[in-house]
């Protein structure tokens, strides 16, 4: 395939760069994802495998969501795996278009596309189920990490919003959100409080956080995120409609007018310069200049207990990818020397 232009502009060359590496596994071939999860394996035992995820990957296919997702290619990663040099067997038989239905890899759990990091996959239904269970019981420990736009205040804390899915009516015509949907505080006459009730499809959400480093002049942060519940865009809602912080690149749940579709996220033009989209000096950067910064949200931790090795607990580190890491040394974010990461199991 022909190559596009490297343009001459370095802003123009960094927007470039972005699309290229966050659009990079979306139209490519089934076995050549697959080719790039196996790359991407981080623990490999008995009855289970666990990913780095890249970004842009749908888990699950669906309405909108094109051949390329991590269902779909699980038959080849299969083949693969079992014609690695670790395994006896190689089958050839498989094509990258059979049903995902053919494979005995099970998804354990999901993530987000355009989130990054450890997802789990299994040898059998039993060890699938093992896995979705110790989630579902809250008793897996989950942990990400975030780049956020501005400082969450406290730098420590816990988040409790509930959230629920809410219909939106916009110039993109009708869309579904998350939102933060606060409990209602029911009081007597004299003021006290009666009882509190979760507004009519609200969940509990409950998120841990601290921030581990800021970035130059307080404008952006690494906070660490430890789910205590998990709920679609639980995170990205708690950091943007929680703390007023929202994740960098998330271009949903940034702050945007009244009666506004999905637009870019909002930086501010030292931001967009820190990141190479903007000139220097430049006040007013062009409209959507942000829009091809990716979500910089990473599961980098995972703790399944009675899964490893003895019965033991079974730890997962996951390193971010590099335009993550990228992105923090680009706004002047230094990593504590303790929450140096590299992708390890035990």
């Amino acid at each position: 395939a022909e190559q596009a232009a490297v343009p001459d502009d370095p802003v123009k060359r960094q927007a470039q760069h972005l699309k290229k590496q966050t659009t990079l596994l979306q139209h490519v071939h089934p076995t050549v994802l697959a080719k790039a999860l196996l790359k991407n394996v981080i623990h490999q035992q008995r009855e289970l495998i666990v990913v780095n995820k890249p970004y842009g990957i749908p888990v699950h296919g669906g309405p909108g969501v094109g051949r390329n997702n991590v269902a779909a290619v699980l038959p080849v990663l299969e083949q693969l795996l079992d014609g690695h040099p670790s395994r006896r067997r190689h089958r050839k038989n498989t094509t990258a278009g059979d049903d995902a239905t053919a494979s005995k890899l099970h998804l354990c759990h999901r993530l987000d596309r355009d989130t990054t990091g450890a997802l789990v996959l299994a040898r059998n239904a039993e060890a699938a189920d093992a896995v979705a269970s110790l989630l579902r019981e809250r008793r897996a420990e989950r942990t990400y990490w975030a780049v956020t736009v501005g400082v969450p205040q406290p730098a420590r804390g816990v988040v409790d919003l509930p959230v629920g899915e809410r219909k939106h009516e916009g110039p993109d015509g009708v869309t579904y959100r998350m939102a933060v949907m606060p409990r209602f505080h029911y009081v007597d006459a004299s003021n006290a409080l009666v009882k509190r009730r979760l507004p009519r499809g609200a969940r509990t959400a409950v998120t841990q956080y601290r921030v581990l480093a800021e970035g130059a002049e307080g404008r952006s942060a690494l906070v660490e995120l430890r789910p205590l519940t998990g709920h679609k865009h639980q995170l990205r809602v708690h950091l943007a409609l929680g703390l007023g912080t929202p994740a960098l690149g998330d271009h949903k749940y940034s702050p945007r007018r009244q009666g506004q579709g999905l637009v870019p996220q909002r930086l501010s033009p030292a931001l967009l310069r820190k990141l190479g989209l903007a000139r220097s000096g430049q006040e007013r950067p062009a409209a959507g200049a942000a829009r091809r910064v990716p979500l910089h949200l990473h599961a980098c931790r995972l703790v399944l207990p009675g899964l490893g090795h003895g019965r033991d607990p079974l730890v997962v580190q996951c390193r971010p990818p590099k335009l993550f890491m990228q992105s923090l040394k680009k706004l002047g974010i230094q990593l504590p020397e303790a929450e140096e990461q590299e992708e390890t199991s035990q």
